[in-house]
């Protein structure tokens, strides 16, 4: 699994509406992918990470890879698992901004601004499952990350969708290419408390990568799903709404 992946499928359970960028270059099903350019100093994660029991939140990280173990399993979806222990030096590393050395215009746009990333980091419980989707430049992506309180989760929601009114569109400079992204807010109803969703569409010089985010909240944890443009937008939405309502059920009966 790509650690570039791995820092947008945070980023976005996190932060929700931030951490996009590019398309990315000889594209890989069998390998997760992500628009988000990281830091290349950024270790991939241990095959046998050390345990770590978690942090104070809603779910402990084995009750989340469990659900995630459970989705994957009952869907089929063949995906690849990165568990709160193989997440955490990978964002540590990445620091209080993911997207170090990315110039975003307009300012206000960039979401990891007012967002102190790591704190956010230190205070939830983390999985990400990554899978084969209908999109050829990107795979699709379930992640959880649960918290202690509720009202932050709440506060982060209602952040981005603020934002999404002043930043419909925005350019990523990064390495002398320059990236349009282009973010619609999606009409989305799933099993969860409060449901958010985006459309997001990347135009480089020779690509447009598509996608959608439906996010939903539950308590004081984060289900995010991320799929990739397969060129039915109602199947798309489907699909992602039915992976957050199959990660809300097994969290409801873990």
């Amino acid at each position: 699994m790509r650690t570039q992946h791995l820092l947008a499928a945070v980023c976005v359970a996190l932060v929700l509406t931030g951490c996009t960028g590019g398309p990315e270059e000889d594209p890989d099903p069998d390998v997760a992918k992500s628009s988000a350019p990281a830091p290349a100093t950024t270790p991939e994660p241990s095959e046998e990470p050390a345990a770590d029991s978690g942090i104070d939140a809603e779910y402990a990280p084995d009750q989340l890879e469990a659900a995630l173990t459970a989705v994957n399993e009952a869907e089929a979806l063949e995906g690849v698992i990165a568990t709160d222990a193989q997440l955490r030096p990978i964002l540590e590393a990445a620091g209080d901004n993911p997207l170090s050395g990315i110039v975003i215009t307009p300012e206000e746009c960039n979401v990891l601004r007012d967002a102190n990333f790591s704190n956010q980091v230190d205070s939830a419980n983390l999985a990400v499952m990554s899978f084969a989707g209908g999109s050829s430049l990107q795979p699709d992506s379930l992640s959880l990350a649960s918290q202690a309180e509720s009202e932050s989760v709440q506060a982060q929601l209602e952040a981005s969708r603020d934002q999404l009114a002043e930043c419909g569109e925005y350019q990523l400079e990064n390495s002398g290419e320059v990236i349009t992204a282009e973010v619609t807010e999606v009409e989305a109803a799933t099993d969860a408390e409060d449901t958010f969703a985006i459309r997001t569409v990347v135009l480089a010089t020779d690509t447009t990568q598509e996608s959608l985010s439906v996010t939903g909240i539950l308590g004081a944890t984060t289900i995010n799903v991320i799929v990739g443009s397969s060129g039915d937008p109602e199947a798309d939405l489907d699909r992602a709404v039915g992976l957050v309502n199959a990660a809300i059920a097994e969290l409801q009966g873990a």
